[in-house]
This record gives C-alpha cells, sequence and structure tokens, in this order.
C-alpha cells in the first residue's frame, strides 16, 4: 500500500501538475486579457453591494467562503516548506502561480454561476454541476461529489487539525490533545452559530436535515445529540450526491 501511495504521489506532485496550473492560468489570463488586473477595481466594488437573501450569501459571504477554502495552514507549514527546500525564490514562483491561478479560479466561478440552478428556493452549483450539464458526463459528477464529500469529511480535517497541533506543540509545547479540543470547539461555533452554546448549552441545540428543511432539535443528552449530529451528515451527503444525480433539466 504504502509504494501504490507514493507512485500514486509522485505522479500526482510531478512537473505535470506545474505545467498544467502554470499552463492553465496563462492560457485562461489570456483569453480573458488579464482580468485579474483589469477589473481588480470592479471586484472591489461588488465585493460590498451584494446583500444576502433566502436565495444565497451576500458577496462579501461568498469572498469569505472561498477565502476560508483557499487559505489554510498549508499557505504557512507549506510556504515555510517551500522557502527551506528551494530558497527565497520560491516566494517569486508562488507569486506567479497566484497571479495566473486567479484566471484559473475566476472561470472556476464563472462555470459554477452559469450552470447553477434553484432548488427549493436556494441556489445550488459547483464543479459537479456544470460537469454534467457543461460536458454531460454524469458519472464523473458524481464521482466528483463523492471524493469531494469523502475528502472533506475525512481527509481535509485531518491535514489541517494535524498541522495545527503540530506547530502548537513545537512552538508553544502545547498538547495535541488540547490543541484537538480547541478545534472542535470553534469548529462547532462555526457550525451552529455563535448563539449556540449561550442560549441552549453545548449539547442543547443539534440541526437535523430533513425534508430539505434545517431543524432546531433541543437534545436530551450528549448520546442524542451526536446522534442528532451523524443524522444531519448523513443526509447532507446524501443529499448532495442525490442532487448532483437528478439534474436532467437543460439549461
Amino acid at each position: 500500500m504504502d509504494e501504490i501511495i507514493s507512485i500514486v504521489n509522485g505522479i500526482v506532485w510531478s512537473n505535470a501538475l506545474v505545467i498544467l496550473c502554470l499552463g492553465a492560468g496563462i492560457y485562461f489570463s489570456f483569453t480573458t486579457k488579464f482580468l485579474q488586473i483589469r477589473y481588480l477595481r470592479e471586484m472591489i466594488r461588488l465585493l460590498f453591494s451584494g446583500k444576502s437573501s433566502t436565495k444565497g450569501v451576500s458577496s462579501f459571504q461568498a469572498f469569505a467562503i472561498a477565502i476560508s477554502g483557499r487559505v489554510g495552514t498549508g499557505n504557512i507549514a507549506g510556504v515555510a516548506i517551500a522557502i527551506a527546500m528551494g530558497g527565497p525564490g520560491a516566494i517569486f514562483w508562488m507569486w506567479v502561480i497566484a497571479f495566473l491561478g486567479s484566471a484559473s479560479a475566476f472561470i472556476e466561478a464563472t462555470l459554477g454561476q452559469l450552470y447553477k440552478q434553484v432548488n427549493n428556493g436556494q441556489y445550488r452549483g459547483g464543479p459537479a454541476f456544470y460537469i454534467e450539464k457543461g460536458l454531460g458526463i454524469k458519472w464523473y459528477s458524481m464521482l466528483f461529489a463523492l471524493v469531494t464529500i469523502v475528502s472533506t469529511a475525512v481527509f481535509l480535517p485531518g491535514v489541517q487539525s494535524n498541522s495545527i497541533a503540530l506547530s502548537m506543540q513545537n512552538a508553544f509545547d502545547i498538547p495535541v490533545a488540547y490543541t484537538g479540543v480547541a478545534i472542535v470547539l470553534f469548529l462547532a461555533l462555526i457550525i451552529f452559530g455563535p448563539e449556540w452554546p449561550r442560549q441552549e448549552g453545548i449539547f442543547g441545540i443539534s440541526c437535523r436535515l430533513t425534508r430539505n428543511k434545517c431543524r432546531l432539535l433541543k437534545s436530551s443528552s450528549p448520546l442524542k445529540y451526536l446522534k442528532d449530529v451523524v443524522s444531519s451528515a448523513s443526509f447532507a451527503a446524501r443529499l448532495l450526491i442525490q442532487s448532483t444525480s437528478s439534474i436532467n433539466r437543460p439549461f
């Protein structure tokens, strides 16, 4: 298994990835006439103009969500490793990738807007949607959605929390278990909102998705609370797969 993982890792993180990222960034930058420069002022204007509604979030909220997905512990640990292995010149190439990659990110966001759809009064979209509706490859969109669910629920939190815990232990000699508990509490505040611990207590509210609606349930015990959380996560996963696989209407 270790050999297989090493082979796959060597293929994914090879020069092909660098060439693909640079090539796509250069292509989209030239085809859009370097919109990352031309539309910088317009981006700042739109960032604070849109308001949230029942159908979706505001422009700034969407920006915050995108930043939270793109900026993480890898921007700290990854940069340090890159400088240690490649020298100060690695900073220049990170700037280049970030500048060219912004054009690729714009194309991704544009595709998400073009192929989004309204489901129960709210917008739904993303790569799984425009893979099926744009490319017409339904099985690949379902595979992408499934891999995204697994990686987001299992692998990404582990990588992020491990980097944070090890950094805190090496820098301040804080035990890994303490850092893990703190991360869980902060994550709970993000998922359930700041009113959660103050109004109902730490085991007071759980959010269960039933028939595409979110209901707040008062849990009588920690065991029931955990059961509700697992039920919510399970239903959310099934809902995402179902919504991805049931796109049959033409755009």
